[in-house]
């Protein structure tokens, strides 16, 4: 057992430190973006969790690599490009309104480029629901969702939901949804992606 646990840090040969993550504007971009994407019947997301996933993407993206960071770059720029011109407006993305954005998003993802677009919404919800509160909202708790811990709220199978089971172990799915679904935004969600998803 004690051979299968790795503890020794593990380098990635692309890593460069101290190299620069997104500028200015892809961060603006990226911001836009994200509020658009996070967008719930609530209103968009607090202006300081927005901050907090620019400044955690901006690391990510700089501990990732230059062939990455470019890759999401690119995502970015077709977005900030495409964005406005699929919104019929000719200023950059990030200025355009919140409404005007999510159309934009909406109607990129039903063209050729929706694969530039959903680059950028795969590291952008993978950083975004790292936040405690935004995970919170999809249902995580901070708990390993394998039934060997007890759940406030629920029941003894681990999850809050489903049969209890007699021995204490899993006996229903978790509540939360898996991982490809952290594509997507909740599903109360009525921003950008919420139909069809």
């Amino acid at each position: 057992m004690a051979g299968i646990l790795r503890t020794e840090r593990v380098d990635v040969p692309d890593r460069v430190l101290g190299r620069r993550g997104l500028g200015g504007a892809a961060k603006g971009t990226a911001r836009a973006v994200a509020e658009a994407l996070f967008t719930t019947r609530d209103g968009p997301p607090p202006a300081d969790r927005l901050d907090w996933l620019v400044d955690d993407l901006d690391d990510f993206v700089a501990q990732s690599g230059p062939r990455a960071g470019r890759v999401f770059g690119l995502c970015l720029f077709a977005i900030s490009f495409l964005g406005p011109l699929l919104a019929f407006r000719l200023v950059p993305f990030r200025w355009l309104s919140l409404s005007t954005r999510t159309r934009a998003l909406e109607r990129m993802e039903r063209s050729p480029f929706a694969l530039a677009l959903f680059g950028a919404k795969a590291l952008l919800c993978i950083v975004y629901y790292e936040h405690p509160d935004a995970a919170a909202t999809i249902g995580f708790d901070g708990t390993c969702l394998t039934g060997e811990h007890s759940h406030p709220a629920g029941n003894s199978n681990g999850h809050g939901n489903g049969p209890a089971s007699t021995t204490g172990t899993t006996t229903g799915g978790p509540s939360a949804p898996r991982a490809s679904s952290a594509l997507s935004p909740p599903p109360a969600s009525r921003g950008a992606f919420s139909e069809g998803q």
